[in-house]
């Protein structure tokens, strides 16, 4: 996203497509506050949030096309890896975690257990009209 703002097509003729999305948009809120909130309340929240999530998506795809168009206007090279090649950037990168899990102890060792579990639910395995990457 960053090539138009810091003129990277200056300086490379590639960039590559990983499908990594953001963290757009979290809503925290504590459990206690949660079970105090009437059914309807909930489902006025859970609704707002829905409603923000689809909005944000389609607003970050929007800029999205619009950073790789702008990149291959001024004549980069889109790459668009396969399967096979996320895999083997998922396996190179994987000594980062672990040294993050590490320095971050048990908290962070929760989070990435907490995290891997959230991306096997269907709301959590895509960018709303984007492939997923499956290597069995």
């Amino acid at each position: 996203m960053n090539v138009g703002e810091h003129d990277l097509w200056r300086v490379a003729d590639t960039i590559t497509n990983l499908r990594h999305a953001p963290s757009l948009l979290m809503v925290v809120i504590n459990e206690k506050a949660w079970q105090r909130l009437s059914p309807v309340q909930r489902e006025t929240f859970t609704q707002l949030a829905q409603d923000a999530h689809s909005h944000m998506w389609a607003r970050f795809a929007a800029v999205r096309a619009q950073a790789y168009a702008f990149a291959a206007q001024k004549g980069m090279r889109v790459v668009e890896p396969d399967s096979d090649d996320v895999a083997a950037w998922r396996a190179c990168s994987a000594p980062l975690l672990e040294a993050f899990m590490e320095r971050a102890g048990s908290a962070g060792s929760q989070f990435f257990m907490a995290y891997g579990k959230l991306r096997t639910q269907p709301c959590c395995r895509d960018s709303p009209a984007e492939a997923s990457f499956v290597r069995h």
